[in-house]
């Protein structure tokens, strides 16, 4: 977002908010202070963090007033406005909506809702429709019945927290408070409901997860309600304003020990004090006043977590693509890589080039912070962060190629230092650090610990090749011995793919796989650490701190990759990192929200030169688990280049194309991309459509004869066209509903 959006967002759904309470009868003070409310509520450090958390608020509050206005013809608009900026929210921006217009007409809001919600749905289907199609094609990472229906007694989705509403006690008194009033407890009973039991933030995120972020939609509607309550006190006799407090002990209770335990007590008193005052003294605003210090006082320490920087640095960062005039397309953060390298930006990062279009371009500097970003948006990536994963890829990534899994989730799918991923995917180019350059891979362009490298013998994303291997053997294997067939065949499914009609030979390959035994000159474990060997193979270990240890192989391991995994099992609540020459694993703790569940630890060590792999550095992370089942294994580095296969000669993409290319095939063979296999793709050989085959698993392939082949495959997103249609339909029954609407008005007023 720029500068003049980051601002505009919070001032645009402040000012809306402000006019949603003057028009439900709030006075001018009311409303300014549960507009500051609004503004200081921690979910909007998501301006500049996770913007589709709040970015479509401008136009939620948009559909809240026309309501309140009466004018709901207006009301699909706003909503599907909604969609169209963060169509993630539809589902709770429609809940919003519909809950604030049954409160405002009754039973009778539900024709005129239901008509608006669907012409709503109808005029963003456009967007809505491949994306649904897309979440419902992909594997879904899902919430257990522990979450669904989970209690949750701390009102974590409504106090403090950035992704949730990100309110204070104030807020969760007024609902509590809202009970004892008959006009408003309704409101009261549905906020608690949707913010205390894991089933509503369930079904309002689409049956993905039970995630508190979803409820951010229902902030303005929860303070509307905090202004109405807050109206009561100090015009009745002021009894049976201080019940709410007994439920307030228990939420903080829940607290106890954790970080936020000072601030709910804090809120307390304020809010015990503000109560006492408001029935002694006559000053209502200014001791009302006294309710914003601890939300300003939080959202600043919020803030904190970020480190910011001034006008002038950020100017800096902002995106740029340069070209030095040697055929090197730039990606530059030109402030970013100053600030934190020294010298200028980057002149290179993916070559010029046709030959360049067969490559990715990956990160293991910041794999998490660059999973999807490229500045060129010319490159092709193998990573990806989203809710949703194509699970077949992500297995080929995660469980064939054995790629650590550095964080505590597994949706994300992130680039680690694995010579295997970075042959296998096409990683030719990858950005690093000087202390961090895989083996095979050298230093193109520097800038101060920043490095981008080189690898010229990895695998292109597409290719012609005869050496196969049929899924049934292939699934015969051991997890090493199917890694090392990935290394040196392509797997097929032909007799399923095309029944049975198969030309090509089918070969097993020769296994490579060594395992190892692996010893260590003795070594000395550091204080505050335990390792107690309990059975066989099995390790206890207990870290009082973060620990290190440095061991030397008895014997270096020279010209190979070396292989090791272990089970791991976590005897405490947090999460289990273990790094080993800067590869992590994790295991993520018990509350982690998507649990990656990653109880066994891959890491491969490849290290350049004639010295080879002499040492391993380990950094165990503090708690108390177990490790078990310990393997190792080495791999030739020579295997790795020894296979070949028929290049493919790029050519420029047109329209719906993401490969373009031609082939010369000396023989009957296969055609065999790493591009994941999806809804919408289609392959054509030679201007026709061709049967596409499942390559490896995951990707999309195909059967060629022998010949000179133009080979392309495009990709269209399921359902546009449908969503096309379906939106311009629900375009012109809104114009002629209002053209109606207005005809009936003119008819009225004559």
């Amino acid at each position: 977002m720029t500068g003049v959006q980051t601002c505009a967002l919070p001032i645009s759904s402040v000012l809306l908010f402000y006019r949603l309470l003057l028009a439900d009868g709030a006075d001018d003070f009311p409303a300014f202070w549960g507009s500051m409310l609004f503004l200081l509520s921690a979910c909007f450090f998501q301006t500049h963090r996770q913007v589709m958390f709040i970015n479509y608020m401008p136009f939620l509050l948009g559909a809240l007033l026309t309501i309140k206005q009466k004018k709901y013809g207006r009301v699909c608009i706003w909503l599907s406005l909604v969609y169209c900026n963060s169509f993630y929210y539809a589902i709770a921006a429609l809940a919003v909506a519909g809950w604030y217009w049954y409160r405002e007409e009754g039973r009778s809001f539900f024709a005129g809702y239901v008509k608006a919600a669907a012409i709503s749905i109808g005029l963003a289907a456009a967007l809505l429709i491949p994306t649904g199609l897309a979440i419902l094609e992909h594997k879904r990472e899902g919430t257990g019945p522990e979450g669904i229906f989970s209690v949750r007694g701390d009102f974590s989705s409504v106090l403090y927290s950035p992704y949730g509403m990100g309110l204070t006690v104030v807020c969760l008194y007024a609902l509590f408070l809202g009970l004892r009033i008959r006009k408003l407890r309704a409101d009261s009973v549905f906020y608690l409901l949707i913010s205390g039991f894991g089933l509503a933030a369930y079904v309002l995120n689409g049956m993905l997860y039970a995630r508190s972020k979803i409820l951010v939609p229902f902030v303005p509607l929860v303070l509307l309600h905090c202004v109405r309550v807050f109206g009561k006190i100090g015009k009745e006799d002021g009894k049976g304003y201080f019940w709410p407090f007994v439920p307030l002990s228990f939420v903080a209770a829940c607290y106890a020990g954790r970080e936020r335990f000072a601030w709910i007590v804090a809120d307390l008193l304020v809010l015990s004090v503000v109560l006492l005052l408001l029935r002694k003294i006559r000053a209502q605003r200014a001791v009302t006043l006294l309710l914003l210090v601890l939300p300003a006082f939080f959202f600043l320490k919020t803030a904190e977590t970020d480190g910011y920087v001034e006008r002038k640095k950020a100017e800096e960062i902002a995106l740029e693509t340069k070209n030095n005039g040697n055929g090197w397309i730039t990606p530059v953060y030109a402030g970013q890589w100053e600030a934190q390298t020294g010298g200028a930006p980057f002149s290179v990062g993916a070559k010029a080039g046709k030959e360049q279009a067969l490559y990715r371009f990956d990160s293991i500097y910041e794999p998490l912070a660059t999973g999807n970003r490229d500045a060129s948006a010319g490159r092709k990536k193998s990573t990806m962060y989203s809710s949703v994963t194509d699970e077949a890829y992500r297995k080929i990534y995660y469980d064939r190629l054995m790629t650590p899994v550095q964080i505590n989730n597994r949706i994300a799918v992130l680039a680690a230092d694995n010579p295997f991923l970075f042959h296998f995917m096409g990683i030719r180019y990858l950005e690093t650090e000087t202390g961090r350059v895989p083996d095979g891979y050298e230093i193109v362009e520097q800038r101060g610990s920043r490095v981008i490298a080189e690898n010229k013998e990895v695998l292109p994303l597409a290719y012609l090749t005869t050496d196969i291997m049929e899924e049934s053997a292939f699934h015969k294997l051991d997890e090493y011995d199917k890694l090392d067939a990935l290394m040196q065949t392509t797997v097929v499914n032909d007799a399923a793919e095309s029944g049975g009609d198969t030309e090509t030979g089918v070969e097993e390959a020769e296994p490579h796989m060594q395992e190892r035994e692996i010893e260590f000159v003795p070594f000395s474990v550091p204080q505050g650490l335990s390792i107690e060997k309990k059975d066989a193979g099995v390790y206890e270990i207990t870290a009082e701190r973060k620990c290190s240890l440095a061991l030397e192989l008895a014997e270096p391991v020279k010209d190979e990759i070396l292989l090791l995994s272990f089970a791991v099992k976590n005897r405490a609540g947090n999460a289990v990192v273990i790094d080993i020459n800067q590869i992590r694993n994790k295991l993520s703790g018990k509350n982690a929200p998507y649990p990656n569940r990653n109880e066994v630890f891959h890491y491969q060590f490849a290290e350049p030169g004639e010295d080879g792999i002499t040492h391993l550095s380990v950094t165990l992370s503090k708690g108390k688990y177990e490790i078990s089942e310990v393997m190792w294994h080495t791999y030739a580095k020579e295997l790795m280049a020894k296979r070949k296969v028929t290049q493919v000669q790029p050519e420029p993409l047109i329209g719906h194309e993401i490969l373009s290319c031609t082939a010369e095939a000396a023989e009957n063979g296969y055609f065999v991309t790493s591009i994941p296999r999806q809804w919408g793709m289609k392959l054509w050989i030679d201007g026709e459509r061709a049967r596409m085959l499942t390559v490896n698993e995951a990707f999309c392939g195909a059967k060629v004869a022998a010949g000179h082949h133009e080979i392309k495959i495009t990709f269209t997103s399921p359902g546009l066209r449908l969503g096309y249609g379906i939106s311009a339909v629900s375009l012109v029954l809104f114009l002629a509903g209002m053209f109606f609407r207005q005809k009936r008005n003119r008819k009225l007023l004559y």
